[in-house]
């Protein structure tokens, strides 16, 4: 039987068949000591205690690791003062994950926020860019504080600095800082951040008035516009922009769209990933059909350097991969230098 002394407690071997063997201690009730698997040796102690709502509870709560403690009654009397804490009505590990984050930096946070939600499918790359470029600009220097110090009063002073430049970038800034703050608080509650300080704006009435965008390509200005992007030298933004034009589907959902799920036959488009989320297939008329079968044609003749399966508005990085268009804005710009019609990629749709 192995004795309950530092010496003995290093000497016995990792489990291979389990997690961890548990060596109780003979003269502290619920504290023993963990041997893990992967070799670490650390204290425990069985407690049971009531939460808030007043469940009975049990867990075992980490008292250190083997190598923290010079003596086994250094161990005994620490596990000793986290079942008074308990006792007290102390939520130990809760304040310990508190100290844990309590210093975390916006900036910390807000890593560990995108990355779990590009893990999960809940961001697109271009949404991620997004939000770093608002909180680079938006707020910058709340960055480097941990993010439990901003307050109200300084989501309302910065606001109103931001909407004095860009009404609407301003708001989109502040929501991202809300939807940061709200993922926080429901991930560690021990922090207990309480409402986004963003509230402060609904309650004063801050937020600016925003409207859709509602410019359209006039009718009148249609000739004019499809003669200019019929003169434009590179084939791939012209040939965007006119199959753009007509299924009306957004700039981004076009210029990714991958010959797999195009179906010249039978006259559709699949877009599997939306900006709604829901999957849908789209007949395409005449003109965007014509669009589609001619780049195809100039594929199968090689005309254009592409793969099967691959994009079908494709362009080249500069390591020679094939990667999907970019938004083409030297061309919207030639196009309106040409004509003198105000339009961007949206207003295609």
């Amino acid at each position: 039987m192995t004795k309950f002394t530092l010496e003995d407690l290093r000497k016995v071997p990792p489990p291979s068949d389990r997690k961890f063997t548990f060596i109780r201690d003979p003269d502290l009730t619920g504290h023993g000591c963990r041997i893990y698997a992967g070799g670490k040796r650390a204290f425990v102690l069985r407690v049971v205690f009531f939460d808030d709502t007043g469940k009975k509870k049990e867990r075992f709560e980490t008292i250190g690791e083997l190598v923290d403690f010079e003596s086994i009654k250094e161990a005994r009397e620490s596990a000793t003062e986290v079942r008074r804490r308990y006792k007290r009505g102390e939520d130990v590990r809760h304040t310990r994950k508190r100290q844990q984050v309590s210093g975390k930096t916006t900036r910390e946070f807000l890593a560990e926020y995108l990355e779990e939600r590009l893990a999960r499918g809940k961001h697109k790359p271009r949404t991620q860019k997004d939000i770093n470029d608002a909180a680079d600009i938006g707020w910058d220097d709340w960055l480097d504080i941990p993010l439990k110090d901003i307050t109200p009063e300084m989501v309302i002073r910065r606001h109103s600095q931001r909407s004095q430049v860009a009404p609407t970038r301003a708001n989109l800034e502040m929501r991202y800082f809300r939807a940061l703050w709200r993922w926080v608080a429901a991930r560690h509650p021990e922090l207990d951040l309480g409402p986004s300080p963003t509230l402060l704006l609904n309650e004063t009435r801050e937020w600016n008035p925003t409207r859709r965008k509602q410019r359209r390509l006039d009718r009148d200005d249609v000739p004019a516009w499809i003669e200019a992007v019929g003169g434009l030298e590179t084939h791939r933004a012209r040939d965007l922009f006119l199959f753009l034009y007509s299924p009306g589907m957004r700039s981004a959902e076009g210029g990714h769209l991958r010959w797999d799920v195009v179906d010249l036959d039978k006259g559709t488009v699949h877009i599997a990933d939306p900006k709604n989320k829901q999957p849908i297939t789209l007949p395409v008329n005449s003109h965007a059909l014509e669009v589609l079968q001619r780049r195809h044609a100039a594929i199968q003749k090689k005309i254009l350097i592409t793969d099967s399966g691959g994009w079908v508005f494709p362009a080249v990085n500069k390591q020679r991969q094939e990667v999907p268009i970019t938004p083409c804005s030297k061309d919207v710009g030639r196009i309106k230098k040409d004509t003198g019609i105000q339009w961007g990629l949206h207003d295609l749709r």
